[in-house]
């Protein structure tokens, strides 16, 4: 009785096999997922030291780039935006620039400013407002305006000072917003924000060449089948007339003989 109890009792294969299905199928425990690797982030790939983002598609490279490392290996490259990976933030965030915490750190100090403005002005004497310094003004005042030979009306000279002072606001103004620049990314270095640095990656195919030869590609195949089947009636139509003579030469034959 006994022997026979134990036969009952043990699980039959399909009960092994389902009870294989369930314990595979059960979520992994804490200890488990420990050692679980993580999910890479989609677009960012690990090189070396740097995190990196493509930041644009894949375009060839120029003639005077050819000789770079990255250009010799498949004539294409695609532009990347990298950060550090040992002090990385988030990867969500480390591609993102981020504003400083208050205006007064984005606010520059006094030097810097005194700096700033004495660049602004020029060789000529122009400040940021586009107005001549004193200096300026007395020397343009005992030179007689000329031009060609002739001197010039006083509207004449009003609109030359007009146009000057224009062009040299619109110079200090483009001045000005490159210190802007050069300045918000000295505080942001100083201040520990990670700046991205803008690199090149090899990559072996430009899509959009692709997709021009690859429909290149199908209308030639398109052509050449299009000829062919003219070729092919034109051929079938010469056997047929061809074949109609030799017949209606037998009958002549026939008929005559």
């Amino acid at each position: 009785m006994s022997r026979s109890s134990r036969r009952h009792t043990a699980p039959s294969p399909f009960a092994r096999f389902f009870a294989l299905v369930v314990l595979a199928s059960a979520p992994l425990g804490s200890s488990a997922s420990l050692f679980r690797r993580a999910v890479p982030v989609p677009g960012v790939l690990a090189a070396g030291d740097f995190l990196c983002k493509a930041e644009g598609l894949c375009l060839p490279c120029p003639a005077e780039e050819m000789h770079t490392p990255v250009c010799k290996m498949y004539g294409n490259r695609r532009p990347l935006s990298c950060i550090p990976r040992r002090n990385a933030q988030p990867v969500s965030n480390s591609f993102v620039p981020s504003k400083p915490a208050s205006p007064a750190d984005s606010r520059p100090e006094p030097a810097k400013n005194a700096k700033v403005d004495a660049e602004a002005k020029d060789a000529n004497g122009f400040d940021e407002s586009g107005r001549l310094g004193d200096a300026v003004k007395g020397a343009a005042a005992q030179r007689p305006p000329v031009i060609g030979g002739e001197k010039l009306s006083p509207a004449q000279q009003e609109l030359k000072e007009a146009l000057e002072n224009d062009r040299r606001r619109r110079r200090s103004a483009s001045e000005k917003r490159a210190d802007e620049r050069e300045l918000e990314q000295l505080s942001r270095r100083q201040s520990g924000v990670q700046l991205n640095v803008v690199a090149w990656e090899a990559c072996p195919k430009v899509l959009a060449s692709e997709y021009h030869d690859y429909f290149e590609f199908i209308l030639c195949n398109a052509a050449f089948a299009a000829l062919a089947g003219i070729v092919l009636v034109f051929r079938q139509r010469a056997l047929a007339l061809r074949q109609f003579g030799r017949l209606a030469a037998r009958i002549m034959q026939t008929q005559v003989s």
